[in-house]
C-alpha cells in the first residue's frame, strides 16, 4: 500500500492556474494519475488526446466544458469522461471553482504540467 501524505504532493502554479498532484502516473506506470485544479483563466483551450481518457469532476464552483463542439456546465459533483481523439475545453464560470482530473492509460503528465508551467510563466505560451 503507498499512501500520498499532503506535505508530499506535487504543486505545480501559474498566474492563473493550479495543480496538486495528488496519484503521480509515475506511481502507477501510466495506468492512472489524479490531479486537483483550480482555474482562473477566462478563455477554453480546445485540444484532444490522441490515447487518454480524461475523467473530470468539479469539487467546487462550476465550470463550462466543450466536447466536440457541444457545450455543457458543470456544477459540484459533476462528473464528465472524455475519451480519447475527443476535442474538448473548459474554463470555470466562478472563482475558487476546483476540479479533479484522473488521466486514465497515459505519459507521465507531471511533467507535461510542469514544462507547461515553465513556459507560461516565462512568458512563452
Amino acid at each position: 500500500m503507498k499512501v500520498q501524505k499532503a506535505h508530499s504532493k506535487r504543486v505545480i502554479e501559474t498566474a492563473c492556474t493550479r495543480y496538486v498532484i495528488q496519484v503521480s502516473a509515475s506511481d502507477t506506470e501510466g495506468v492512472i494519475s489524479l490531479s486537483m485544479f483550480k482555474c482562473v483563466r477566462k478563455e477554453m483551450k480546445l485540444h484532444y488526446h490522441q490515447k487518454l481518457t480524461e475523467t473530470f469532476t468539479v469539487l467546487r464552483g462550476s465550470f463550462m466544458f466543450n466536447v466536440n463542439g457541444e457545450d455543457c456546465e458543470l456544477g459540484a459533483n459533476d462528473t464528465l469522461i472524455v475519451r480519447p481523439c475527443e476535442t474538448h475545453g473548459f474554463r470555470a464560470l466562478a472563482p475558487q471553482s476546483t476540479l479533479l482530473i484522473s488521466f486514465s492509460n497515459g505519459p507521465n503528465r507531471d511533467d507535461f504540467f510542469t514544462e507547461l508551467a515553465d513556459r507560461v510563466n516565462k512568458g512563452k505560451q
